[in-house]
Formats: structure tokens, sequence, C-alpha cells
């Protein structure tokens, strides 16, 4: 897929050095090549580039064929019509502008695509195969427990015993939530997805309590969050250019507070959470002097009585409405900021949702959310008591899928890299209560500040695991399997410390980035700079412990082997994965510290013992010449760093390389 940016001074939908030099000839890419959604410029030139299909479902499709405009014209398929503008492509290879081989070669990339992708076979063999088959919830499942990191384990909590397990606190809405929904072109449509506690349920068997509470417990409604997009039943007919179904709310905007006459705007809303300022929120009204009306269909997550809130400025109004009936009643405009109202729903049931907001003398600003049932069904006091009870405590927390703070989601960064409003807090009493079994489990797919840490003996990182869901999470809580997941990413201990906060602003505009911190970035930036991350790149802990032997190189055919010993000193089978890193301390050019080049994931017995092998070619040791537009590598000496992360090398061995290696294009 090409993306939206331009590259020396060319769109890269229409790039031929990227589309046909690299991507065709150096990188051998027989597939096709489709263009990020609404990324097409021109029909021509990106035809000849190397262009092969313009992405952007149905009626946004513009420049190889026009299918809104035909519609317009003829209300039917451009395949009935040979119009010029709804057929650009067309026209263009009769008007001689793409020739016909160009077309040809398009087509033969689609078709090699859908070939490898078995698209041709018997029917009856595609619906088998896309039938959610053993081997693929296996394969799901094997992906997930090899992912699961673990980030400490001072205490030697973990693993839990099931067997001595009878009363088992389980503390966070995560436990219960769903990650393949929801996100835009990151949602997924899995035939089932398994939440964490489905899987400790299935786990543990009803001999084992499971009790649920609520993370943020300080505040009876300081849990209130927006309605999921994935509960949202409304969609917005209008966004016919996305390429995707847009959930949300329909939005009507009155220029009075009374919602007096016929509305002045409308429009669509995808998330209650608005903050106009001292602005008008929509053409035709007039800031300080207007109402809003919000609907939508909300399909219910689970059964029993939810609290609805509204969040607004001093002075201002707001009211909900379920199915018609009042429940939540601050039209008043002199009740707190915060009001509440109480509704009982039935799980997977419909209902009509209509949300009223009129401004007030002050900046505005508005937000909707609930609570479910199970969110609600404990009071601080009772949460610690239930904690102190239970054979053991998991407290989840981390990011979720969405738009706004530790929400993870196309089309929009994070604003800071904290947890959500009360996470720290709430974790940070539940550390203090001297609980003897706790493990915080952290679900996130980028880094989050934990202020808390320092005080956190047992942490367990969990990324985004598709189908499976919560399966491998628990089976490495209970030791059903030895975690080897490393971190992909460097975290920071704050936001502060990364190369991109120290950039400005100004440095990422709407029309250009300025990458001033070039190529030091991660882990590099963190060894330019001497500064200690909270978990290096390639970190992760195990159930066993490895001690490395002294790493070994010998020449090879097309460079360097190097070959690591290593030994299981744990009582448990395990895996560890070795990373070798490369230094350049005689360099001509500037060049980062080390360089990840080699890895290698080793099972190793318990007791016993194994060799990790790696390769380094001359291309490894290189960097990028800009005057000669080439991958170069000068003679000299280079250092291999063996290490089980950035921040944690086991050995090193120096090369030599004897004469100047540039690429060959």
């Amino acid at each position: 897929m090409s993306s939206y940016n331009k590259f020396r001074g060319r769109w890269a939908g229409e790039n031929d050095y990227l589309l046909t030099d690299v991507l065709r000839h150096d990188w051998g890419f027989k597939g096709m090549c489709v263009t990020d959604w609404g990324g097409q410029h021109s029909t021509v030139r990106g035809a000849l580039a190397g262009q092969d299909v313009e992405c952007n479902q149905g009626y946004g499709i513009r420049h190889y064929q026009n299918p809104w405009l035909c519609w317009q014209k003829y209300k039917t398929t451009p395949l009935r019509h040979s119009d010029r503008e709804t057929q650009p492509l067309v026209y263009a290879v009769k008007d001689g502008l793409v020739p016909e081989d160009v077309v040809d070669r398009m087509a033969t990339h689609v078709l090699w695509t859908m070939a490898k992708c078995r698209f041709f076979d018997q029917p009856s063999n595609r619906v088998a195969r896309a039938c959610n088959p053993p081997e693929h919830q296996k394969g799901a499942r094997m992906i997930g427990e090899e992912a699961v990191t673990l980030l400490r384990n001072s205490k030697k909590v973990l693993p839990l015993d099931a067997k001595s397990v009878k009363t088992l606190l389980v503390v966070g809405n995560l436990v219960d939530a769903h990650h393949t929904v929801g996100g835009w072109s990151a949602e997924g449509n899995p035939p089932y997805e398994i939440t964490v506690y489905e899987a400790l349920r299935e786990r543990l068997g009803d001999g084992v309590r499971i009790v649920k509470a609520p993370l943020v417990a300080t505040d009876a409604y300081a849990g209130v969050h927006g309605v999921a997009e994935k509960l949202v039943e409304t969609t917005d007919d209008k966004a016919r250019d996305t390429g995707m179904t847009i959930r949300g709310w329909k939005t009507k905007f009155w220029n009075n507070r009374q919602m007096e006459g016929e509305p002045v705007a409308d429009g669509f809303t995808r998330e209650l959470k608005v903050n106009w300022h001292a602005d008008a929120p929509a053409e035709g009204c007039v800031a300080g002097r207007y109402s809003v009306r919000w609907n939508a269909r909300i399909v219910a997550p689970e059964s029993g009585e939810f609290v609805l809130a509204t969040k607004s400025r001093q002075s201002s109004a707001t009211r909900v409405k379920v199915d018609g009936r009042m429940v939540v009643d601050n039209w008043d405009g002199r009740s707190s900021a915060l009001a509440t109202g109480h509704v009982v729903l039935e799980k997977d049931r419909p209902y009509e949702f209509e949300v009223d907001y009129m401004t007030g003398d002050s900046e505005s600003a508005f937000e909707f959310g609930w609570l479910y049932p199970s969110e609600a069904g404990m009071r601080p006091e009772e949460i610690k008591a239930a904690a102190l009870a239970a054979d053991a405590v998991l407290v989840f927390t981390g990011t979720t899928v969405g738009h706004g703070r530790a929400m993870e989601c196309e089309g929009a960064d994070r604003p800071s890299m904290k947890l959500p409003a009360g996470h720290d807090e709430a974790i940070s009493a539940i550390l203090g209560w001297g609980v003897g079994k706790l493990v915080v489990v952290n679900h996130s797919g980028s880094p989050v500040e934990m202020p808390w840490i320092a005080g956190c003996d047992t942490l367990v990182q969990e990324p985004y695991m598709g189908q499976e869901g919560g399966r491998p999470l628990v089976s490495v809580l209970f030791g059903d399997v030895n975690p080897s997941g490393r971190l992909p990413c460097t975290w920071p201990v704050r936001y502060e410390d990364t190369a991109v906060a120290t950039m400005g602003e100004d440095a990422y505009g709407d029309k250009y980035s300025n990458y001033s911190e070039r190529f030091h970035y991660g882990y590099r930036w963190h060894d330019l700079k001497g500064i200690a991350p909270m978990f290096p790149f390639g970190y992760g802990l195990g159930y066993s412990t490895f001690r490395y032997g002294a790493p070994s190189v010998s020449s090879a055919a097309t460079g360097w082997r190097i070959v690591v010993p290593l030994e299981n000193t744990g009582s448990v089978d395990g895996k560890e994965v070795v990373q070798l890193y490369v230094s350049s301390p005689d360099s001509k050019v500037e060049r980062c510290v080390k360089d990840l080049r080699d890895f290698a994931k080793v099972s190793v017995k318990a007791g016993g013992t194994a060799t990790a092998e790696l390769s380094i070619t001359p291309r490894d040791l290189a960097y990028w010449d800009v005057e000669g537009h080439c991958f170069r590598a000068d003679r000299g000496r280079y250092e291999l760093l063996v290490g089980a992360s950035a921040a944690d090398i086991r050995g090193k061995v120096g090369i030599e390389l004897s004469e100047d290696w540039k690429e060959v294009r």
C-alpha cells in the first residue's frame, strides 16, 4: 500500500522510484500495490508509476473509475457506460496516455495476488478454509502465548498455582473487554473473541470463586466512560468516501438554548466528548447561545442497572432520555457539572438514546458516558476487604480502542502516554494494601507511563491478542506456558524522555515533518542521551533464567556466523531471545551507538544447554550514503554485541571488514 505523503516532491501513489525501482526491482515484489484510502491524485501518473489499484470503497474511487459520478448521471454502474468522466483510466488508454501493456501489468499483479491467496481454488475449498479450522485457532493461541511479556516478577508471585486459588479478585473493566472491534480499519471480524474473564472461568472451573471489582474505586462515578463504538448501531450514511462504516451519533444544532424552531445545522458525532471552548460548534450557531441534540441506537453490553452520566461546564444544562423516558435531568442548569441517573437495560437489546445539551455562560465542553452494572457493584472499602481476603488479585489496566486519552486507533495520535483517568491513583492505592499475591496486567499496543512502577513487584504486558483473547494470558499466569515475549519498543519512564518530545510542536506540521532526531529513535535515542528507560527494547522475563557463554564468530559464505552458548539455569523448560547488535566505533560518519541486526529465539530444556546461531552480512554493517544513493559499509573494525535486551549486553566479539562495500543496485 502506498502512503499519503510526498517523497522527493511526488505523491507516494505516483512515485515510480518507490513503486517500481524499490518495490519491484530492489525488493522483487510481484503482488498488487494499492493506494491508501483516498491517496490517489492522478490517473496517468499513478498508472505509469506502478499503482495497480485505487483503494477507496465504492464512491470514494475517483481516478481509475468514478462510480459516484456514474450513479449521479446514469443511476447505474460505470461498466454499463463509456463516459470519459466515469472511466478515466479507460480513456487514458484510448487517448494514448497510458499504454495497454501498463494496464495488463496492473491486472497481472492483481491476479497474481488472488492466485497466491488461492482465490481461484474450487468454491468448496474456499468455504472450508474460511470456517475457522482448528489449526487457525491453535496458531492464534500460540502467537499470543509467544507474545505475552513478563516485565516484573521480583517476589516470584507468578506462576500462580491454580490448585491453591479458591477465590480470585479481578479488578478493572478490561477483564471483560473485546479488542478486535472498533478503531476504523483496525476493526476485525473474527468468528469469536475470548475475554480474559471467560478464559479465567474456563481455566479455573466452577470450583473457584471469581469476584469482579471496578479499578477506579475512590469515586463512585470516576469510572464513567464513553459508549464503545462497537455498541453503536447508528451509522453515518453521508460518509461515502471514507471506505468504512462510521458509527456514532446523529447531531442537530439550534441557534437558541431552548431547541426551538428548525435546527440551523446537522451532522454526525463519533464520540460524545466535545470541547468547543468559546467558539460556535457549527455554522449558523452563535457562541454561548446554542443547544445540541444527539441521537443514537445503542446495544446494551450486559443486563442490570446502568449509571448514565453527563459532564459539562457549570451553568450549562443536560438531559438524557432512553426510549423516551427521562433518565438524567439537569435541564435547569443549576446542578453540578456531573449529572447522573439510573436505568435498567437488558443485554444485547438496542435502545434509542437521546442526549440534549444547552450551553452555559462559560466555555462549552460536554461529555456523556455510563457505568455498566458490573462496574459499580462494590464500594472502595469492599474492594479492599475482598483483595485482602482473596487468594490472588489481578489488576487490569491499559489502553482501549478508540480516540482520546489512553485510546489507540488509526487516524489519531494519543494525546499523552498516560493511562485512563484515575487508574494511576487506584493502582497506587491497591499496591499499598499489602496484598500477598498481586499481579498488575497492562493491556496496550504501545508504552504507557507507570508512576507506581517502583511499588509493583509483578507486572505482565499483554498486547492485542486477536480472537484467542485472554487464553494466552491466562496460560502464562498459571504456568501452563513459560512466557517468552519481548518488548518490540523502548518503554520510557515518561513522555519527556522520548526523542519526539524534545523536537517541539513546530517540528510536526500538517504538511511536513522535520525528523531532527534523525536515526536516533527508540533505544538508539536512549543510548545517545544516556537516558535509562523503564523497560528497554527487547526486554522480557520468564520462569527460567539463562546463562550466556562467550560468543564466537567465524566466516561464512555471505558474511559471518555467530554462535552463542546458552544454559537454562531454571527448573522449567523455557525460551530465550538472543539479540545481536552492531556497533561501529571507527565509523567515518555519524552512526547509532548500536543497531539490532539479528535475533534468535531458542528453546532450552530445564538444566540443559543449547546454542543460538546468528549471522551478519556486509549489508548489516552499512549506512545510507546520501551522495552515492546507496547503502555502503566502510572497511574497518566493527563490534558485535550479544544481549538479552538493548540494555543487557552479555558478550561481544569483533570483526574486520577488509574493504569498502556498497550495494549494487
